[in-house]
This record gives C-alpha cells, sequence and structure tokens, in this order.
C-alpha cells in the first residue's frame, strides 16, 4: 500500500477513506439515516472502534465489511479508518460480507435472501456450497431463496410494513401473484383492525380508571358535606352529568336555619 494514504500499526492500517471502494456484494441495501448519524456522534466522539475488514485489489481498496462504520465515519469527518487487510478472492469477500451482516441480526430477510442468490448466481455455486460457506443447513438456504417468490413490490408493502419473516411465507401457499396479494391485503386489513382494538381497548381502560378515581374523588366531597350537616350545617348537594362533565355543586347556608335560633 502506498506510504502517503495508510499507516501500519501492527495487524491494523489506518486508510484514507477516499481509498476505499464499496463491496459490491454488500447484502445490506438500506441504512437508517436516524442510526447512522447516532453512530457518526459517537464515531466523532469515541473513534471506530471495531476496524473495518478491507482486501486490495491491484491499485484499490475494496470495502469487505464495515459499510455503515465508513459511512459514519465520514459524515464524523474522518479523513482515515482503522481496517484489517484481508487476502480474500471475489467469492470470499462476498460470503465475509453476508456473514458479518447475518451475525448483526438487523439485515432484513429480504435482503438475506437476496444476498445468498447472488452468492449463488455469480459463484456459480450449488445451495449446499452456498450452505457450506454461511455455516447453515440446505434446507435453511432452500427455505430463505423461497422468499424470492414474492414479487418485488409485494417486498416494498412487506418491508413498509415490517411484516414478520414468518408472517410473508404465508403468501408462498400461492402461486398466482394476484392471490399473493390478495393476502398481503387481507393480512394487512386484519392488522389495522386489531391495531385499532387494540387502540380502543387501551382507551377503555383508561377511562375506567379514570372514572374509578372520580367516585373516589365524589366520595371524600360526600363525606364532607356529610361531616357539615352532622355539625348543624344544612348543606345541600346537586348532581348532574353532561357529555363531558360531572357538574356536582354545593349549597353552604351562610347563617343558621332559623329554627336552630333561640
Amino acid at each position: 500500500m502506498a506510504q502517503e494514504s495508510c499507516i501500519r500499526v501492527s495487524r491494523v492500517f489506518w486508510i484514507d477513506v477516499r481509498r476505499i471502494t464499496p463491496n459490491p456484494s454488500q447484502p445490506r441495501k438500506h441504512f437508517e439515516e436516524e442510526r447512522l448519524q447516532g453512530l457518526a456522534q459517537s464515531i466523532a466522539k469515541n473513534g471506530v472502534l471495531q476496524p473495518l475488514c478491507v482486501r486490495q485489489t491491484g491499485e484499490k481498496v475494496e470495502l469487505i465489511s464495515g459499510e455503515r462504520r465508513l459511512k459514519a465515519a465520514m459524515l464524523a469527518g474522518l479523513q482515515r479508518v482503522p481496517c484489517i487487510v484481508l487476502e480474500a478472492n471475489d467469492r470470499e469477500s462476498a460470503v465475509f460480507a453476508l456473514l458479518e451482516n447475518i451475525q448483526r441480526a438487523d439485515l432484513h430477510y429480504f435482503e438475506e435472501a437476496e444476498a445468498i442468490q447472488n452468492l449463488i448466481e455469480v459463484h456459480h455455486l450449488t445451495q449446499e456450497e452456498a450452505a457450506f460457506c454461511l455455516g447453515k443447513t440446505q434446507p435453511t438456504v432452500c427455505n430463505k431463496l423461497r422468499l424470492l417468490r414474492i414479487p418485488v413490490d409485494l417486498r416494498k408493502i412487506i418491508v413498509e410494513n415490517d411484516i414478520s419473516e414468518r408472517r410473508a411465507r404465508q403468501l408462498l401457499v400461492y402461486n398466482d401473484t394476484h392471490d399473493m396479494k390478495n393476502c398481503l391485503m387481507s393480512m394487512l386489513h386484519k392488522e389495522q383492525i386489531a391495531g385499532k382494538t387494540a387502540k380502543q381497548t387501551k382507551e377503555t381502560v383508561k377511562n375506567k380508571v379514570v372514572f374509578k378515581d372520580l367516585r373516589i374523588f365524589l366520595n371524600t366531597f360526600n363525606k364532607a358535606v356529610d361531616v357539615m350537616r352532622s355539625a348543624g350545617i344544612e348543606a345541600g348537594t346537586q348532581q348532574r352529568e353532561t357529555d363531558d362533565y360531572i357538574i356536582y355543586t354545593v349549597t353552604i347556608p351562610k347563617s343558621p336555619h332559623p329554627k336552630d335560633i333561640p
């Protein structure tokens, strides 16, 4: 590597961010802006705590894993980032990138399926070979790939509505795209109804609690009136309800009742 763009510290190199090119096999397609900004703030304060993994391809330095850290470091204004340089061919680079993202657990299941499919197609692997590379079983890889039977436009709806992988698999019982879409729309409709029901239940419980508290307050008023009456004060009360209010009126005479005057 050129001396002006990287400094070797033990097994770690500090590499100019402008020299690092993206990994064409990066499985993650979407980076949440808010989380990226949060990571950038952390890096600005604490630095990059986990080195990126890169490989040298000719005159270029290609990223293997750590694209979020690279993007956040650039947002934080860093000129160089710590990197571990690995010797890896194209297939190994794709496998490393996919494995790191899978292990982070927040890679979307469609992105994972697309990355596995890309790995198989680009490097001419069988499902068994891909499974071996990723440390998975062949049936697991097969089930992941089956998700790609769902059309792209329906996948977008599924992602936007945060549908779980288990529920998305319910669409796979259909072979026709139209039937899949109807199933998805029915699923979303049921979720909306369930959401409204949950909200109404929550509001009902809240109202019951408030009403119970009001009863306690009203009982307190009634006891206060009883105390006044026991002391000879002829206090009167009136209570009525509207849609929005409970109107409680207490009438207290300014002087004793005429019959009490000797």
